[in-house]
């Protein structure tokens, strides 16, 4: 595993929508009559969703938190966006940008066929790099960094792998299906409201270069 520096210093004005908490209610019955399962709950009951997490070499990481950065355009066909998820205790400064906190993200640059939002269906890593709708190239999970006492973490590329994308009642859902560079997988699933923001900061626009080079920026 490689140490990596991750500052996002191109990065700001974002906002960050907490962990939306999901409810479910299981009916019982003691009739004989009723439509129920061995336990007693409704089989009209839908099961309750997975927990928002990532698992990756037997270590659980709970995301509560993503927004969209909105390149627009990627090729004739195909729009970009790029996903980010964070943990609790880590975020991005509102004034300058840097990455702050604590704990582990998640990030994928993914191309869609619509040009205002992230099309339903199963996105495939594409190593060769084009911009094809349905696909993604660079993915990383940065983990158990702490910045406050200089920790940068440990930066693992995705190598491989599927990201199934659903939409209902207004929230996205993201089945994670991902094999790291190391070969260990990172699975996964996150359902929440995200965010979309444009990838500028006032008139100034966040380069795909700049953010790949803080990504890929490595500690000696």
């Amino acid at each position: 595993m490689k140490k990596f520096a991750f500052n996002l210093s191109g990065l700001g004005r974002m906002a960050f929508l907490g962990a939306m908490t999901v409810a479910l209610t299981v009916g019982t019955s003691c009739s004989k009559d009723d439509d129920s399962n061995g336990n007693g709950n409704n089989n009209n009951t839908p099961p309750p969703p997975p927990p928002n997490e990532l698992v990756h070499d037997g270590e659980t990481i709970a995301m509560t938190k993503g927004f969209f950065l909105d390149y627009g355009q990627a090729s004739a066909t195909s729009y970009n966006l790029d996903l980010f998820l964070l943990t609790e205790n880590a975020d991005l400064s509102l004034t300058t940008g840097n990455l702050t906190g604590s704990g582990s993200m998640f990030y994928i640059e993914l191309f869609t066929s619509a040009n205002d939002k992230l099309e339903p269906g199963t996105y495939t890593f594409d190593a060769s790099n084009t911009p094809e709708a349905n696909t993604f190239d660079t993915s990383v999970l940065l983990k158990n960094f702490n910045l406050t006492e200089g920790n940068q973490g440990t930066l693992l590329e995705v190598s491989n792998g599927t990201v199934k994308v659903e939409f209902k009642d207004g929230k996205y859902e993201f089945t994670i299906d991902l094999v790291d560079e190391n070969g260990a997988e990172i699975k996964g699933y996150y359902r929440n409201e995200v965010q979309t923001f444009p990838a500028r900061i006032g008139q100034d626009e966040i380069t795909k270069e700049s953010l790949r080079a803080i990504i890929s920026s490595e500690v000696q």
